[in-house]
C-alpha cells in the first residue's frame, strides 16, 4: 500500500509542476505568476485571467481583490460558468468550493480540460474556435499520429518509451534536421543527459518551453497527461535564425594517423599512439580495437575536446597487429591497419642487487658495490646515476664493469652522508624497483662508546691544592676530538692532557678552592656516558665562613612562650664544633638543636619578656654577627580602652581617644592602622599624617587619637612589638546621617487617598545606625518598614484620607537631609472597580436577535463611562437604560447578515476597565433559504454516467441535510462533505429518464427543490471512425503489428467487434463474403465483442481505452491480401471492410554488381563502366509495388529507375543504370515503401588515370624542411588513395584535405638521402609514380681534429681539420682559417681514401691566441662554424712563487703561476712520489693561477706543472713538514680561568712538530692588536708567554708555525668580567617548598661565560639553570622542605657576590576556613574567613577579593581587612556589594594557598522583582498569575507563602532565564498576603496584598430550597458569582403580599420570608444580578 501511495504521489507531483508551468507560460503575457496550484487559483482572479488569455475573450465583471470567502466563491463560479456555458467546454465533477479549498486532484483535472481543449484539440483541428467537434481522431490519437509521422518508426506510447531521452531528441531533429544529430548515437543509460540536451535545444531554437522538466521525463512514473502537454507544443515549433545546425556523421571524412597505425616502426613494450580526426565529419561515435598475434590488446582513448581522439596501446609481443577504427560502427580512415611490431627492449626484465642498492651498512667515502643482470631485456644500454642532496656523483667516483654478456658490476664511492638515490636504467627506462633509495652513514665520532674513570672523578676525597687525575677511553668511538671542562667555585680549572696509549688519554688537574666541581667530558661534541661528573672538594676550618639566619636572631618580633628558630650553616667553614647560648633577664635558657649536613637548626622558648642575647661560636670563635641582641615581648599583657569597644555607633569627624597600657609586656613599640571602607590609614607619631596619631607616654603606656571621616566599619589594628594586642582589631561603627538618601513616590505629591504608596531609604553609604520613621497627617497613618537586605529599606503607608502629611526620618537621632518631608495626598478614582456582565458576554449569540450587557461602576469613584460596540459591519447602535445610579444596561441588535466577532470596549475615567475590550462571537441563524445548489447534475445529461452538483450552506446556520433522488431506477449517491459548509454530491443515473432531486435543510426544502434533471441514452454506429497504419492498403509487412483505432466517442454506448479475412494471393479465389455478425448477448460489463471467420487466420486484439476509443492490433504472419471488418452494436461501420496488402520485403533477393555486400553501409569501389544491371527476385515477397532509386551522393541528384519484368517470370525484375561520370552512388530498392533486405546498394566509380600530382617538393629539399606535393583527384571519382614513402628512415606523411577532392601531401625528412614517393589510386599507380626526392642535412656535418678543438695545438705545430659528411648527403665542402694577426688562408681539404665522405686538411699557427676556422657545406656554414680554436705557447708561462722547495703537511700550500702572453689554455698540476698529496688549481684572473696542494705526510714530493697539456717547467722536488703536531694550552688559549685584569697564559709544545719559528698575536674585542712574546722554557721544545685582558669578550689569538697558522688559529678566547653580573628576583630572599622558584641573572657587559649555581642547607634542593636570551639567565630551584638555604651563583666559574640566604615556606599547608570562602553570601553583608599558616613557615599573607563580570575582562576589586589574631593565624573580612560570582585569592609568601582562588556566589534579595496582576487581585476558583524575576539576584532559593481567608493552591514554574511563573487559585474571596523571600530574606515590596473577588454572576449556579413551606424559603448563591445583587418579588393570587424580607446569612446564602394575604397561588420571582434562577418565577399554592 505504501508503494502505491508513493507512485500516486510521484505522478501527481510531476503533473502539478507541468500544469503549473503551462499556466504560467500563458499567464506571463499578463505579468501574472502562479506559485502553487493548490492556492494559486483559490480566489478566482488568476483562473479568470487564464481563461481570458486562452479564449481571447472577456469573462465579465468580477471582484479583483476578493477579501472574504463569498467573493472568492463568486469569482470561481463566474470562471466555471464561462468555461462551460460560453466556451462549451464540458467540466465534470468540480465545483467552486473545490478550487477555493485547494482540492489538488480536481484542480489538475480542470487544468487538463483546458489543455486538452485549447492546446491539443484546437491545435490539431479537432474542434473549431466555437468548441464544436469536426470529427476525426481524438486529441490523443491526433498527437500520436503526429509523433509517429515525425519519427517514422514504431509509434511510441506517451509514457515509458520517452524515459531514455532518445525519442525527444529524434523528434527535435525530425522537425529541424541537424539541430540534434546526436540522437543517432545516444545511449539509453545517459537518459537525463539525453533529455536535457534535446529539450534545451527545443527551448532555445524551436521556441518550445520546458513545461515538463528533463528529470521528470526520464522518471519511470511520468504520467501521460504531462507528456501530452509537453509534446503537443511541437506542431507549432518554428526554427529560429542562427540555429546550430550540424551535419550528420560522414565516415569518409575521418582521418587516422600516427605511429600506432603505421606499418613499421613499433617495438614491443613501447606505447603506440595514433589520432582519429573527426572534426569535419559531424556527430558520431568513434571506436577502436587492436587485435594482436594471439589476443585482443587493451586500447585507451582520450577525447581531446577539439574533434580529435587520441588512442594508445602497448604491444607485448612481436608480430602483426590489426587496428580497426570505426565511426558510427563503420570502418573509417583506411581501417583496418596492419602494423608490424618488432622485438624491443624490456627494462622490467633487468634486476639489480647488492649492498649498493640495498643500503646495507654504507658509509661516506667508503666504496660500495652492486650487480645488474639484463638477461631477457633485449637490446639497450645500461645507465647508472647516483644522486644526493649535493648533486650527481661525478663519473670518476663511479665505475661500471661488464662481467659477462648479461651481467654488470657497479662500484661507486659517495662523497657525503645522508639519503642517496641510485637510478639504474636500461634503454633509457628504469629497471625493476629503480630508483633505489639508500642512506649513507657519516664516519663520525660516537661519544656513547667512550668511558672515563679515575680518582679525579670520585665524588669525595679530593683536597684543595692537591693534583688528581682521570683517564678517557675512546677506542672504537670513531674520529673525534676530546673536550674537557672542569668548573669549580671560582671558575674553570686548568687541565693537563696526554695520550698514554692509542685511544687512552690521561687528564690531570689541581682544585684551588673548596666546594662542588663539575667535570664535563665531550667526544666529537657530545657528552660521554656519565658526564657531567660532580666532585666535592673540602675547604679548611674558618669560623668567618659560617652563616646564621632565622627569626630567632631578629632584633624585634620574637614573642614569649612561642618556640623560636634560627639556623647556622658551616658548609664553607671546614671542620669544627658549633656552640650556642641564649641569655635573658633570668639567665640562660634551654636551646634545642637539630643537625644536618653542614646545617644546625636551633630552637628556644622564652618564658618572660625582656632583652636577650644569642651567642653563636664555631670552633671556639664567634661567627659573623655573634652575639645577637633579641627583644622578646608579651602582647597578651597589653590593654586598650576607648570608645566603640562595646559596638556602639560613633559619628564621623569627631576625635576618638584610646589609652594603651603595655607595662609588663617587655620592650616594644605600639603601632596602629585603620582599614576604612575605602582605604587603609597608617598610624604615625606625627600630627596631620592622615592616620591615627600614636603617642608614647614613656612609662609603658601609649595614647592613640583617631578622627574617622568615612562612615561604615572602620577596623582598627593595634600591635605591640609587631604582635596584635588582645581585643583587636576593633570594629568601629561609624555613621553619617548626611549620607542617607531617600527616593520613591511616597515622598512626592500626587499620591491618591486609600492607595498604598512607598518610598526607599538608602543607608548604604551612611554606616551602621538606627532608622526612625514617623508620619503625621489628617488621619493616623502607620508606616511599614521592610529591610531589603542591602542596608536599604522600603517604607510603605496608606493615606486613608486626602490632605497634607508630614514624614519625619532620623538616623541615630539625627535628621537626614530634607527631613521632615511634606506630602499632599489627592482623592482617588479606581477604574479597576468597574464590572461588566450580561448575556452578550457570557453565551454564544446568533444573528437576527438582541444582545444585552450591564456595566456596574458604583464603587469606581468619580469618572466618565464610555461604551462602544464594533461588529463585522462597523459600529453598532446602543440602547442605554440606567437601572440605578452607577449601574447601566446596554442593548444592540445583531443583523441577520453579520455573523462573526463583536468587540465591546468599556472605559472609565479614560482608562479601559479590566478585560476590556470584550469579545463576543455571533453565529449564523438557521435559514434554509440561504442554501445554494448548483451544477450540471441538476440539469441532466447522459444516462449511466456520473452526474454531480455543489451545495453551499456556509450562511444557512446549523441544520441537518437530507437528500432524496428518485427516478426510473435507484441511483448510487456519494456526498463529499468539505467540512467548510460546502459539499459535492455525485449520483449515477443508470437508466435514462427524468429524475427528482429533493434537498432538505433543517427539514425544509431549499430554494429550487425538488430539481428534475433528464438523462438520455445515445448510440449511433454511423458516428464511429477508424484510422491507423494497420488500415493502409500497402505498407504492412509480415511480422509487423497492424494497429488502428476505433473511435466510438460520439456513437454512444455499444459493443465493438473486428474480423480479419485473408490472405488471398496468386491464383487464390476471390474473398468470400463476410459471414455477418454473430448473435451477441448484451452485456453491461464489457463493450468488446469479437467476430470469427472460417477463412481468417488472424485473431485481432481489441483494447478499450476507456475514453470512447478502442485500440486494435493484429499480426499477419503470411504475405497476401486481407480484409478488415469493423462492427459496432452488431453493425458494420462506415468504410468497413478495408483491404490491406501484406508483404515481406526481406524475401526480395537482389543480385548484380556490388552484391552481396557485407553490410548496407559498405561502399564498393568499382571501375567506371558505361552500364550496370541488377536482378530483383520478388517470387516470395507478396503483392506490392517494386521501386528503385539511384542517388548521386556527390551531386544530390536522384533518379527513379523503372524495374522491368523479366521475360521468364513476372515476379523477377531487371534494374538498369547507365552512369555519366565517376562518383558515389546509392541504389535503394523498396517493395511497398519498405526497403528490401539487401538495400541500399552503395558503390563508387573511379578512374586512376585522372589523378594529377605536382609540386616543388618533387625537386627535393633539406632535412627539417616541409616537402609538399599536391594531389588532384577531382576527376578520378571515388577510390582509395594509397601513398608509400621510402628512404633512409621512415617519415610521417601529413595530409591537408582541401575538401574538394584535392589535397596537399607533406612530410618532414629527418635524415638526409634519396626518398621515393609512390602514389596509387584504388591500387593503380598514378602517372609518374614513384617519384625520387633528394634530401640534404647540413647539421649532420661533423668537424673534428686539433685544428678545431685546439686540444694538442700550439704555436709552430700543424693543426689537423677533419670534415665528415657521411650523414649529410652529397655537397661541396670548404674550410678557411683566420689567425690572431688577422691573416686568412684557405685550408685544403682532401677526400679520405679509406672513409668515403670524409675530408682531411691542416694549418700551422705562428702566434698564440684564438684562430677562427670557417667550414661550409653546400655554401652554408656547418653547425658551430666558425670555430674558435685556442692556440697556446707554454714557453711563455712563468712560476712566480718564491719558495717551491718546502710545504706544510696537512696544510693548504700555494704555488702562483702567471700565463701572461701564453695564449689560451689551462694550468694543470701533478704531484708524484710515495707521499700522498691532494691538489687543485684555482684561476684568479685571466692570466693568474694558484696551485693548492696539501701533503698528507712528511717527506718529499715531485711537482709537474703543465699549460695546455704541455710542461712549463722541469720537475720540482718539495720537502714537507707537520705543523699540526704543535700543542697549545693555557688560559690565554682556552679561556678557562681568564678574566679581565689577570694574566692569560699561552704555552706552545713543538716536540712533535719539529723546529720552526712560532709567533703569536692577540686581538682584543675592541680590535686592538698586540704581540705575545713566546720564550723557551726549561724544555727547549716548550715556549710560554702571556697577555693581560683589559675588557671582556672574545679575544682572537693567532699562532703561526713556520709562517703558517697552526690548526685552529686564530683561537677565540672567552674572557669574562664577573663583577658585571647582576642578580634579581624574589627567589634571593624567599622560596616556596616543592615549587619552582626563580633567581634572575643578567650578564650584560660580563663577557662570555656560563651561569652555574650551588645551594647549601639542611634540606634537599633540586635546581637547574636556563638561558632566557643572550644575556639573561634564570636559576630554577625547588626546596624540599621549609627553613633557610644558602644560594651561591657562579659565572664562568667565578662566584657572583655574596651567598644569598633564602627562607623557604610551604603555602600548601595553609588552612582556609569560614563562610567567606563559601557560596551563599548575601550582598552588603560582611563575610569572614580565617587562614591558619602555623605550619607554612615564614611568609606574608596577601588576600585579594574581586567581583567577576561576565561581559568584562577586568574584575572589580573589593576592599578586605586582614588581621593576625595569633602568630601565623589570620582573620579576613570583606563586604560584597552586589550579586554575582566573586574570586577570593589567598596567597602566602607570594604563592596561592591550597584551593585558592576560591569562587564564591553572592546573592542579592533586593534585586528580586515581582510583577503581575496576581499580586493585586484574583478571582475565586480562577487561576491568578504573577512573575518573580531573580535574574539579577544571583544564586539562591525562592520561597513563597500565600495567606488569606482560605488556603490556596500554588504552582511555581522555574524558567531558564531565572524567572519564576507563579499560579495560585483562591477558593474564597478576601484579602490575601503574598510573602516572597529569596535566600530566606524578603524581596522588595513583600508581602504583597491581593484582593480576591467572586466570579461574574451566573444564576444557573444558584438554587432555591424550602418553597414547599409557604411563607419562607432559602436561596443559595455561594456558587453563583457576582457581588450579591439578589432580587425577590412575590404577588398573591388576587392581592399583593404585604411584605417580602431578605436576610443575608453570610457566604452568599439568603433567608427569604413573605406574608401570604390569602389562600391561592402565590407567584415568587427570584433573580440574581437580573437573571432568573432556574424555575423562576415559582408558583406556591396555599390552601
Amino acid at each position: 500500500m505504501a508503494s502505491e501511495k508513493h507512485l500516486d504521489a510521484e505522478w501527481k507531483r510531476i503533473q502539478k509542476k507541468t500544469f503549473t508551468r503551462w499556466c504560467n507560460e500563458h499567464l506571463k503575457v499578463q505579468g501574472v505568476l502562479i506559485d502553487d496550484l493548490n492556492a494559486g487559483l483559490s480566489d478566482g482572479v488568476k483562473l479568470i485571467t487564464l481563461v481570458e488569455v486562452l479564449s481571447q475573450k472577456k469573462v465579465g465583471r468580477y471582484n479583483k481583490k476578493p477579501r472574504v470567502h463569498a467573493q472568492r466563491m463568486e469569482n470561481v463560479d463566474q470562471a466555471l460558468r464561462f468555461i462551460s456555458k460560453t466556451e462549451k467546454i464540458r467540466v465534470v465533477n468540480i465545483g467552486s468550493g473545490d478550487i477555493v479549498d485547494g482540492n489538488l486532484k480536481l484542480i489538475l483535472g480542470l487544468i487538463w480540460t483546458l489543455i486538452l481543449h485549447y492546446q491539443i484539440s484546437i491545435g490539431f483541428g479537432i474542434v473549431d474556435g466555437s468548441g464544436q467537434k469536426k470529427g476525426g481522431p481524438t486529441a490523443k490519437q491526433a498527437l500520436v499520429n503526429y509523433i509517429g509521422e515525425k519519427l517514422g518508426d514504431k509509434t511510441p506510447n506517451l509514457t515509458s518509451d520517452w524515459n531514455d531521452g532518445i525519442l525527444v531528441a529524434k523528434l527535435v531533429d525530425s522537425i529541424a534536421p541537424g539541430l540534434c544529430p546526436e540522437c543517432d548515437t545516444m545511449e539509453p543509460q545517459n537518459a537525463l543527459e539525453n533529455a536535457t540536451h534535446a529539450m534545451r535545444m527545443a527551448d532555445e531554437w524551436l521556441g518550445i518551453p520546458q513545461l515538463l522538466l528533463p528529470e521528470d521525463m526520464v522518471n519511470p512514473h511520468v504520467d501521460e497527461l504531462s507528456m501530452m502537454t509537453y509534446l503537443s507544443q511541437f506542431p507549432e515549433a518554428e526554427l529560429k535564425p542562427g540555429a546550430p545546425i550540424k551535419p550528420r556523421g560522414d565516415v569518409s571524412m575521418v582521418k587516422v594517423y600516427g605511429p600506432g597505425v603505421e606499418k613499421e616502426g613499433l617495438e614491443t613494450g613501447n606505447v603506440a599512439e595514433f589520432t582519429v580526426d573527426v572534426s569535419n565529419t559531424g556527430k558520431g561515435v568513434v571506436e577502436a580495437t587492436v587485435e594482436g598475434p594471439e589476443e585482443a590488446v587493451e586500447v585507451l582513448m582520450k577525447d581531446n575536446k577539439n574533434g580529435t581522439y587520441s588512442f594508445s596501446y602497448v604491444p607485448a609481443m612481436e608480430g602483426v597487429y590489426i587496428v580497426r577504427v570505426t565511426f558510427n560502427k563503420k570502418l573509417a580512415g583506411g581501417s583496418p591497419f596492419h602494423v608490424n611490431v618488432a622485438q624491443g627492449s624490456d627494462a622490467g626484465a633487468c634486476i639489480a642487487y647488492g649492498p649498493g642498492v640495498e643500503g646495507t651498512d654504507l658509509k661516506e667515502g667508503v666504496p660500495c658495490e652492486f650487480w645488474v643482470e639484463t638477461a631477457g631485456a633485449g637490446r639497450g644500454a645500461l645507465g647508472i646515476t647516483v644522486r644526493s642532496s649535493k648533486g650527481i656523483l661525478p663519473s670518476n667516483n663511479l665505475k661500471v664493469t661488464k662481467v659477462s654478456e648479461d651481467k654488470y658490476h657497479v662500484c661507486y664511492t659517495t662523497l657525503s652522508s645522508g639519503p642517496h638515490t641510485v637510478e639504474v636504467t636500461f634503454a633509457e627506462l628504469h629497471i625493476l624497483n629503480s630508483p633505489f633509495r639508500i642512506y649513507v652513514n657519516a664516519d663520525r665520532a660516537d661519544a656513547s662508546k667512550c668511558h672515563a674513570e679515575g680518582p679525579g672523578l670520585e665524588a669525595k676525597g679530593i683536597k684543595i691544592n692537591k693534583q688528581t687525575w682521570f683517564k678517557v677511553y675512546t677506542a672504537g668511538a670513531g674520529r673525534g676530538e676530546i673536550s674537557i671542562n672542569i668548573k669549580g667555585t671560582h671558575g674553570n680549572v686548568p687541565i693537563e692532557c696526554s695520550e698514554s696509549e692509542p685511544g687512552v688519554y690521561l687528564f690531570t688537574y689541581t682544585p684551588g678552592s673548596s666546594g662542588e666541581y663539575v667535570i664535563t667530558i665531550k667526544f666529537g661534541g657530545n657528552q660521554i656516558p656519565g658526564s657531567r661528573f660532580y666532585v666535592q672538594v673540602e675547604p679548611p676550618t674558618d669560623a668567618s665562613k659560617c652563616v646564621a639566619s632565622g627569626v630567632g636572631l631578629s632584633p624585634h618580633g620574637v614573642r614569649v612562650n612561642i618556640p623560636t628558630k634560627f639556623t647556622v650553616r658551616t658548609k664553607d667553614a671546614g671542620h669544627g664544633e658549633t656552640q650556642v647560648q641564649v641569655v635573658g633577664p633570668n639567665g640562660a635558657i634551654p636551646v634545642e638543636v637539630e643537625k644536618a649536613s653542614y646545617t644546625y637548626n636551633y630552637t628556644y622558648n622564652a618564658a618572660k619578656p625582656g632583652d636577650y642575647t644569642v651567642d653563636v661560636k664555631f670552633a671556639g670563635e664567634n661567627i659573623p654577627g655573634s652575639p645577637f641582641a633579641v627583644a622578646i615581648t608579651d602582647a597578651n599583657k597589653v590593654k586598650i580602652t576607648g570608645p566603640g569597644t562595646n559596638g556602639e555607633c560613633l559619628p564621623v569627624d569627631e576625635d576618638l581617644v584610646y589609652h594603651i597600657n603595655a607595662q609588663g609586656a617587655g620592650p616594644g613599640k605600639v603601632a596602629c592602622t585603620v582599614l576604612t571602607p575605602t582605604q587603609q590609614l597608617q598610624g604615625s607619631d606625627e600630627p596631620d599624617s592622615g592616620g591615627p596619631l600614636v603617642t608614647d607616654n614613656g612609662n609603658g603606656t601609649f595614647k592613640v587619637v583617631y578622627n574617622p571621616l568615612v562612615p561604615g566599619i572602620n577596623k582598627m589594628n593595634v600591635t605591640f612589638g609587631e604582635t596584635a594586642i588582645p581585643s583587636t582589631p576593633l570594629k568601629l561603627n561609624i555613621f553619617d546621617a548626611s549620607k542617607v538618601v531617600t527616593t520613591g513616590p511616597g515622598l512626592r505629591n500626587g499620591n491618591k487617598s486609600n492607595v498604598l504608596t512607598n518610598f526607599m531609604v538608602d543607608m548604604q553609604h551612611a554606616g551602621e545606625g538606627h532608622l526612625h520613621v514617623a508620619i503625621g497627617g489628617p488621619a493616623n497613618t502607620p508606616v511599614t518598614v521592610k529591610d531589603q537586605s542591602n542596608n536599604i529599606v522600603n517604607c510603605e503607608y496608606n493615606p486613608v484620607v486626602a490632605g497634607e502629611y508630614v514624614i519625619d526620618i532620623q538616623y541615630e537621632g539625627v535628621h537626614i537631609p530634607n527631613s521632615p518631608f511634606k506630602v499632599h495626598i489627592d482623592p482617588s478614582t479606581d477604574h479597576k472597580a468597574v464590572r461588566v456582565f450580561g448575556l452578550a458576554l457570557e453565551k454564544e449569540l446568533a444573528t437576527d436577535m438582541w444582545a444585552e450587557f450591564f456595566v456596574d461602576y458604583r464603587t469606581a469613584g468619580e469618572g466618565e463611562l464610555a461604551v462602544a460596540v464594533q461588529g463585522p459591519g462597523g459600529g453598532e447602535n446602543l440602547t442605554i437604560e440606567e437601572v440605578e445610579p452607577g449601574l447601566k444596561k446596554f442593548s444592540y441588535y445583531v443583523d441577520p447578515d453579520e455573523a462573526g466577532e463583536y468587540n465591546i470596549d468599556v472605559q472609565f475615567a479614560d482608562q479601559p476597565v479590566p478585560n476590556s475590550p470584550f469579545q463576543s462571537l455571533v453565529k449564523w441563524n438557521t435559514d434554509p433559504s440561504r442554501v445554494k445548489a448548483v451544477g450540471s447534475g441538476l440539469e441532466g445529461g447522459v444516462a449511466n454516467s456520473w452526474a454531480e452538483f455543489e451545495l453551499d450552506m456556509t450562511t444557512a446556520g446549523e441544520g441537518s441535510l437530507n437528500l432524496q433522488i428518485e427516478g426510473p431506477c435507484e441511483s448510487q449517491v456519494q456526498v463529499d462533505d468539505h467540512e467548510n459548509g460546502t459539499a459535492t454530491v455525485k449520483f449515477l443515473p443508470n437508466e435514462p429518464g427524468e429524475y427528482s432531486i429533493n434537498i432538505l435543510f433543517a427539514d425544509q426544502a431549499i430554494p429550487g427543490s425538488p430539481f428534475t434533471p433528464n438523462f438520455d441514452p445515445v448510440t449511433d454506429a454511423s458516428k464511429c471512425r477508424i484510422y491507423g497504419k494497420g488500415l493502409e492498403r500497402d505498407g504492412i509487412k509480415v511480422g509487423d503489428k497492424g494497429e488502428f483505432v476505433i473511435d466510438t466517442s460520439e456513437a454512444g454506448a455499444g459493443s465493438v467487434d473486428v474480423a480479419i479475412d485473408g490472405p488471398a494471393w496468386r491464383g487464390q479465389s476471390p474473398f468470400s463474403p463476410s459471414p455477418g455478425p454473430s448473435p451477441t448477448v448484451k452485456s453491461p460489463v464489457s463493450s468488446l465483442r469479437r467476430r470469427s471467420s472460417s477463412f481468417s487466420s488472424i485473431k485481432p486484439n481489441i483494447k478499450n481505452n476507456n475514453d470512447g476509443t478502442y485500440s486494435v492490433v493484429y499480426n499477419p504472419r503470411r504475405v497476401g491480401a486481407y480484409l478488415v471488418h469493423v462492427y459496432f452494436t452488431d453493425k458494420e461501420i462506415y468504410k468497413s471492410p478495408v483491404e490491406v496488402n501484406v508483404t515481406d520485403p526481406s524475401k526480395v533477393k537482389l543480385s548484380g554488381p556490388c552484391i552481396p555486400a557485407k553490410n548496407s553501409q559498405e561502399v564498393s569501389v568499382i571501375p567506371f563502366a558505361e552500364s550496370f544491371q541488377w536482378v530483383a527476385n520478388c517470387t516470395r515477397a507478396g503483392p506490392g509495388k517494386l521501386m528503385a532509386t539511384i542517388n548521386d551522393l556527390y551531386e544530390g541528384d536522384s533518379t527513379e529507375l523503372e524495374p522491368v519484368h523479366s521475360e521468364e517470370d513476372e515476379d523477377i525484375y531487371l534494374i538498369k543504370f547507365s552512369p555519366k561520370k565517376c562518383g558515389r552512388y546509392q541504389m535503394a530498392v523498396k517493395l511497398s515503401d519498405s526497403e528490401v533486405s539487401q538495400s541500399p546498394v552503395n558503390f563508387a566509380l573511379f578512374d586512376a588515370t585522372q589523378v594529377h600530382i605536382a609540386g616543388k617538393g618533387l625537386e627535393g629539399g633539406r632535412v627539417g624542411d616541409t616537402i609538399s606535393v599536391d594531389i588532384d583527384m577531382r576527376d578520378a571519382g571515388e577510390g582509395g588513395l594509397s601513398l608509400a614513402l621510402e628512404g633512409p628512415v621512415q617519415c610521417e606523411l601529413k595530409y591537408d584535405d582541401h575538401k574538394d577532392r584535392t589535397m596537399t601531401l607533406s612530410f618532414t625528412p629527418e635524415v638526409a638521402g634519396e626518398y621515393s614517393l609512390g602514389v596509387k589510386f584504388s591500387d593503380c599507380e598514378a602517372t609518374g609514380s614513384p617519384f625520387s626526392i633528394p634530401i640534404i642535412d647540413t647539421s649532420k656535418v661533423v668537424v673534428s681534429g686539433s685544428g678545431v678543438s685546439g686540444e694538442g695545438a700550439k704555436v709552430g705545430i700543424p693543426a689537423q681539420v677533419l670534415v665528415d659528411t657521411c650523414k649529410s648527403g652529397p655537397a661541396p665542402v670548404e674550410a678557411a682559417v683566420t689567425f690572431p694577426t688577422g691573416d686568412k688562408e684557405m685550408v685544403e681539404l682532401a677526400p679520405d681514401e679509406n672513409q668515403p665522405g670524409v675530408f682531411i686538411g691542416n694549418y700551422t699557427p705562428t702566434v698564440p691566441g684564438y684562430c677562427n676556422l670557417d667550414v661550409t657545406f653546400a655554401d652554408e656554414s656547418v653547425p658551430d662554424s666558425p670555430f674558435s680554436v685556442p692556440i697556446c705557447d707554454p714557453d711563455a708561462v712563468q712560476i712566480t712563487s718564491p719558495d717551491l722547495e718546502s710545504a706544510i703537511m696537512n696544510f693548504d700550500n700555494v704555488i702562483d703561476v702567471s700565463t701572461a702572453g701564453a695564449g689560451p689554455g689551462e694550468i694543470t698540476a701533478e704531484f708524484r712520489g710515495s707521499l700522498p698529496v691532494e691538489s687543485s688549481v684555482v684561476k684568479l684572473s685571466n692570466d693568474q693561477y694558484q696551485i693548492h696542494f696539501t701533503p698528507r705526510g712528511t717527506g718529499e714530493t715531485t711537482a709537474v706543472i703543465c699549460y695546455g697539456g704541455f710542461p712549463v717547467v722541469s720537475e720540482t722536488t718539495i720537502s714537507c713538514t707537520n705543523p699540526s703536531a704543535i700543542a697549545l694550552s693555557g688560559s690565554g688559549v682556552t679561556g678557562v680561568g681568564a678574566r679581565v685584569g689577570e694574566p692569560a697564559h699561552v704555552i706552545a709544545d713543538t716536540s712533535k712538530s719539529g723546529k720552526a719559528l712560532v709567533e703569536a698575536q692577540v686581538t682584543s674585542p675592541s680590535g686592538e692588536k698586540s704581540k705575545v712574546e713566546l720564550l723557551p722554557t726549561k724544555d727547549e721544545c716548550v715556549l710560554a708567554g702571556q697577555y693581560i685582558p683589559s675588557e671582556s669578550g672574545y679575544y682572537g689569538l693567532e699562532v703561526d708555525f713556520a709562517k703558517n697558522p697552526v690548526p685552529g688559529s686564530p683561537f677565540s678566547v672567552p674572557v669574562c668580567e664577573p663583577a658585571c653580573v647582576q642578580m634579581t628576583g624574589s627567589g634571593l630572599e624567599c622560596a616556596i617548598m616543592d615549587m619552582d622558584n626563580v633567581i634572575n641573572v643578567s650578564t650584560v657587559n660580563a663577557g662570555p661565560g656560563e651561569i652555574t649555581a650551588e645551594f647549601d642547607g639542611d634540606m634537599n634542593v633540586e635546581y637547574f639553570v636556563s638561558q632566557v636570551d643572550d644575556y639573561e639567565y634564570q636559576v630554577h630551584f625547588t626546596p624540599r622542605g621549609t627553613g633557610s638555604i644558602v644560594a651561591k651563583i657562579y659565572y664562568a666559574g667565578f662566584q657572583i657576590g655574596d651567598a644569598a640566604e633564602i627562607s623557604c615556606s610551604n603555602p600548601a599547608t595553609c588552612k582556609v576556613e569560614g563562610p567567606g570562602v563559601e557560596s551563599g553570601l548575601i550582598a552588603n553583608r560582611e563575610a569572614e574567613f580565617s587562614v591558619d599558616a602555623t605550619e607554612a613557615g615564614h611568609g606574608m599573607l596577601a588576600v585579594c577579593v574581586k567581583k567577576l563580570e561576565e561581559d568584562s575582562e577586568e574584575a572589580l576589586e573589593i576592599p578586605c581587612i586582614v588581621s593576625e589574631s595569633q602568630p601565623q593565624k589570620y582573620s579576613v573580612a570583606y563586604t560584597p556589594k552586589s550579586a554575582g560570582e566573586y574570586s577570593v585569592d589567598v596567597k602566602f609568601a607570594g604563592r596561592e594557598v591550597q584551593g585558592s582562588p576560591f569562587f564564591v556566589n553572592v546573592c542579592d534579595p533586593a534585586a528580586v522583582t515581582a510583577y503581575g496582576e496576581g499580586l493585586e487581585k484574583a478571582v475565586v476558583d480562577i487561576p491568578a498569575h504573577f512573575t518573580v524575576d531573580a535574574s539579577k539576584a544571583g544564586e539562591g532559593s525562592l520561597n513563597l507563602e500565600i495567606n488569606g481567608p482560605m488556603e490556596c493552591e500554588v504552582d511555581c514554574v522555574e524558567n531558564d532565564d531565572s524567572t519564576y511563573y507563579i499560579t495560585y487559585i483562591a477558593r474564597k474571596p478576601g484579602m490575601y498576603s503574598i510573602n516572597i523571600t529569596f535566600a530566606t530574606i524578603e524581596v522588595p515590596k513583600s508581602p504583597f496584598k491581593a484582593i480576591c473577588e467572586r466570579p461574574p454572576p451566573d444564576a444557573a449556579k444558584c438554587f432555591v430550597t424550602g418553597l414547599e413551606t409557604p411563607g419562607s424559603f432559602s436561596v443559595d448563591c455561594s456558587a453563583g458569582g457576582g457581588f450579591g445583587l439578589l432580587e425577590v418579588g412575590a404577588s398573591g393570587a388576587y392581592v399583593p403580599v404585604e411584605y417580602v424580607s431578605v436576610k443575608h446569612n453570610g457566604d452568599y446564602t439568603f433567608s427569604v420570608s413573605y406574608d401570604i394575604a390569602e389562600a391561592g397561588e402565590t407567584i415568587i420571582s427570584v433573580k440574581w444580578h437580573g437573571q432568573h434562577l432556574t424555575g423562576s418565577p415559582f408558583t406556591v399554592v396555599t390552601k
